[in-house]
């Protein structure tokens, strides 16, 4: 493993490092995939092939060229160490350093829009009328 400094683990902490999870043919999202997507967070997700493609194609912005991860590998292998490499990267960055990657307008509008298109999701209202089906009565 790798040992983080305590300024990245409360920087990981904050941001929501993903456990989305793929097979072949499918993605799974889960309520730690949508959690900084609605209150408009950046996010990484680790250990994903194509994970910057595969959040473009659902409308998603990915946030690896702000924090410089490679994005679109092919193979899990290749993922984990690529990843591996970029948290060490972020490792050796200063909370100021961290800070300036994050707080610019850019990655401002790039959470704006993941919280505005999240809104949009179809899944989202599905959920929105199961839940005034049950609180409605």
């Amino acid at each position: 493993g790798i040992c983080l400094t305590h300024d990245l683990h409360v920087f990981c902490e904050n941001m929501e490092l993903l456990d989305t999870v793929t097979d072949d043919k499918r993605i799974y999202f889960t309520e730690k995939t949508y959690k900084p997507m609605v209150v408009g967070m950046p996010f990484l997700t680790l250990g994903l092939p194509y994970n910057k493609t595969i959040h473009e194609e659902y409308g998603y912005k990915s946030f690896n060229d702000v924090l410089g991860g490679v994005g679109n590998t092919i193979d899990f292998k290749t993922c984990i160490i690529n990843d591996f490499n970029l948290l060490k990267d972020l490792n050796n960055l200063s909370l100021s350093q961290l800070e300036e990657k994050l707080n610019t307008n850019e990655v401002l509008d790039m959470c704006r829009h993941n919280q505005e298109h999240f809104k949009t999701m179809p899944e989202l209202k599905k959920l929105e009328l199961e839940f005034s089906k049950i609180f409605d009565k």
